[in-house]
């Protein structure tokens, strides 16, 4: 007869198991990190893991869906809501770069340079990336819709560019670890509204000004 399984009891379980495995990655790193390690975190034997996640990079894949979704959740509800396309950009990646936790920036560089090594850990980052890029790149066209961001973006290039500042902005916790934390924030506010206002940089830059190899593209402000 087959076990009947509570979806209920199943889902906190895998979350309970998350959690754990979190707090090992964040400890001391993605690769050093064992299964039994995992399951001695969360109180469980690894046959008991194996209900519930194949493997370790399952794990791994889980943990960064799960980021993602509670992302593209913030900036969907922002958007249902009529909130200011560049308010809503401004808050979800500022919020995303207040993050910067020095195990948590440890543990993102840990996952980037893994993905240059390893073919699993690659393609989560480039799921995710483009994920977070879809979403951001919505509000990003909202905005020039609505007059707020600066036309002459390339709406998906300006999204791959904000979340780089993010892991830009998270790297301060490790490059500079006595900087005031609020003023960090207050400083990457700013660079985020550059940016992205209309008739910034990216609309006045000389073609005198610009790289020899550099040709942009044509910007139309109608």
């Amino acid at each position: 007869m087959a076990r009947t399984i509570d979806p209920v009891r199943h889902a906190a379980k895998r979350l309970e198991i998350l959690e754990a495995a979190n707090r090992c990655f964040c400890r001391s790193g993605l690769r050093s990190i064992s299964v039994s390690e995992i399951c001695a975190e969360a109180g469980i034997g690894p046959g008991h893991l194996y209900h519930y996640f194949d493997c370790k990079d399952d794990i791994i894949e889980e943990l960064a869906k799960s980021r993602l979704d509670t992302s593209r959740d913030a900036l969907d509800s922002a958007l249902a809501r009529g909130s200011p396309a560049i308010e809503i950009l401004v808050d979800e990646v500022t919020a995303l770069a207040a993050g910067n936790r020095a195990t948590t920036a440890a543990l993102l560089f840990d996952v980037l340079a893994d993905s240059a090594r390893n073919e699993s850990t690659a393609r989560i980052v480039r799921e995710c990336h483009a994920g977070m890029a879809d979403s951001l790149c919505a509000v990003v066209r909202q905005g020039q819709v609505d007059g707020e961001v600066d036309r002459c973006l390339d709406p998906r290039q300006a999204a791959s560019m904000l979340i780089s500042l993010v892991d830009s902005a998270q790297s301060l916790a490790l490059r500079d670890p006595g900087m005031d934390r609020q003023q960090a924030l207050q400083m990457f506010d700013r660079v985020i509204r550059s940016f992205l206002a209309p008739g910034g940089s990216s609309a006045t830059t000389r073609q005198e000004d610009l790289p020899n190899h550099f040709v942009p593209a044509p910007c139309s402000q109608g």
